[in-house]
């Protein structure tokens, strides 16, 4: 009497493993997720298509390598959108609900992502790299120059100076305050020797975004390596370095705690760093390479079951990397291609509500590569 019998797979809610043989992937996952979507109640679906946001090409240079990118949004409801382009010629673009690109002719040159922003109101902060002037872009789209703050600290949080910001790689607004890090300071200051501090974080005031104190920074030498994110979740300010990221508690000078979230994972660079309401996501070119989740406690491997893909990804390469959480959705652009790592890019997309760990499907731009 024979004992097989068939079975219909209707529900792969577990979604795509690459690390698994045929053999051994489970029934509610699959080898080969290529352009599918995973249904919470209709089991599986093909992909909705893509289409270009602008109608017209991004940038008029014949070299088009973005770096960074940041959504600002206005009081009015309209959003306005920057990116960071080309290493070699430093271009941050820009553009409002129109679609249309403009380039601001800013220069930056932070390693390697050339800027960061920070939204603060109708205003948009620009951090340019530690040896550039930053700037600010106001609501009605004319950008200008912020004086250097190591040039006139103020130490007096009852008497606002105002218009000035550090020359820094990174900034962020977090509970009240801004936030920069890797700094340029002036000899002296801080036992600065002059020049980068490639480990040192400043705030401003609370609610004075262009007043900074002299002796309002931190240095986060543990860890080795140097500061390559920061970012705001929940009650603390996230530190991401070369191999190791920490967690910065408190409301000032006093009371600040800095904790370690992890010292064997870290991150290369801004563009690789992502957060919901819930985790904050991040790529780590460190160990096995891999996408991870930080809910505020530990940090979880969320691509064990994807390690094929991120094994690919040469040490040239690491910067290529690209996570963002849209849609409920995390989309993590990496430059690999199965059978051909050397080229190619694909989009492997985390739902964190679908099976029982979450599952990953794998989309395919029609469009380009990395």
């Amino acid at each position: 009497m024979s004992r097989l019998q068939t079975l219909t797979l209707t529900d792969f809610a577990d979604g795509l493993n690459l690390e698994s043989t045929p053999f051994g992937v489970s029934e509610s996952e699959t080898p080969g997720m290529l352009n599918i979507e995973v249904g919470k109640r209709v089991g599986f679906e093909t992909r909705k298509g893509w289409t270009r946001w602008n109608t017209a090409d991004i940038a008029e240079q014949t070299t088009w390598d973005p770096r960074n990118h940041h959504m600002h949004q206005l009081a009015s409801g309209n959003s306005e959108l920057y990116i960071t382009n080309n290493v070699a010629s430093g271009e941050i673009h820009a553009a409002g609900n129109d679609a249309v690109f403009v380039d601001l002719s800013i220069p930056c040159n932070a390693s390697p992502h050339l800027a960061d922003f920070a939204s603060w109101g109708d205003d948009c902060y620009i951090a340019t790299g530690s040896t550039l002037t930053s700037w600010k872009r106001n609501a009605d789209g004319t950008p200008a120059t912020i004086a250097d703050a190591s040039l006139g600290y103020n130490d007096d949080y009852t008497t606002p100076v105002g218009g000035r910001f550090p020359y820094a790689d990174y900034c962020v607004p977090h509970a009240g305050y801004m936030f920069t890090a890797v700094i340029k300071e002036a000899a002296g200051v801080g036992g600065s020797p002059g020049g980068t501090m490639l480990n040192r974080i400043r705030w401003s005031p609370p609610n004075s975004p262009e007043d900074w104190a002299t002796n309002a920074y931190l240095d986060v030498e543990v860890g080795g390596g140097r500061i390559t994110a920061i970012r705001s979740f929940q009650d603390h300010l996230v530190i991401f370095k070369t191999d190791s990221v920490w967690a910065l508690y408190g409301y000032d000078l006093a009371s600040w705690q800095l904790r370690q979230v992890s010292r064997s994972i870290g991150c290369p660079s801004p563009a690789a760093v992502s957060s919901s309401p819930s985790a904050v996501y991040f790529y780590s070119s460190s160990g096995y390479g891999g996408i991870y989740g930080y809910s505020g406690r530990d940090v979880v491997e969320l691509t064990n079951r994807l390690r094929p893909a991120f094994q690919g990804i040469s040490s040239t390469r690491y910067n290529d990397v690209w996570v963002t959480w849209a849609d409920n959705r995390l989309w993590c652009c990496i430059p690999w291609e199965k059978d051909n790592e050397a080229s190619g890019s694909s989009v492997f997309v985390f739902d964190p509500d679908t099976g029982e760990q979450g599952s990953w499907v794998l989309h395919r731009p029609a469009l380009g590569e990395l």
